[in-house]
Order: C-alpha cells, then structure tokens, then sequence
C-alpha cells in the first residue's frame, strides 16, 4: 500500500520523505482537491494530510469521508 501526504508545511514533508513517503506542499484548496484526485490514479492505498491542509477543504474533506470507497 502507498502512502501519500498532503501538507502545508515543509518539515512535515521532508520528515516523511526521510520515512519513504511521497507528497506534495499545498497552499489552496484547488491545489488540495487536485492532488486527492491525483492521488486516487496513482493506486494510492493512503492520504495523509496534515491539520494546516485539511482546513482548506474541510466541507470537501468531509463529504470524501461519506464516500462509500476509501480514501
């Protein structure tokens, strides 16, 4: 299963990447949403994403969780 983060904060990403995880740095919710969607190609088993990111998107992050499908 692969992991995948979601931040906006560079030690988060730097700290994961030393653990072997990928992800990118996002500044707006456009760039969040996008990165899930993308996310979701590449076979990803995991999205990590971190409080700062997650209020972005909060109302979108919560309909994804209604979903009957993982994320």
């Amino acid at each position: 299963m692969k992991f995948y983060l979601l931040t906006d904060d560079a030690d988060s990403l730097v700290g994961m990447r030393l653990a072997g995880i990928v992800g990118n740095i996002v500044h707006t919710k456009e760039e969040v949403l996008s990165q899930i969607k993308s996310a979701e190609k590449d076979d990803v088993g995991m999205v990590l994403i971190t409080p700062g990111a997650a209020s972005l998107c909060r109302s979108e992050l919560t309909e994804l969780k209604k979903l009957n499908k993982p994320l």
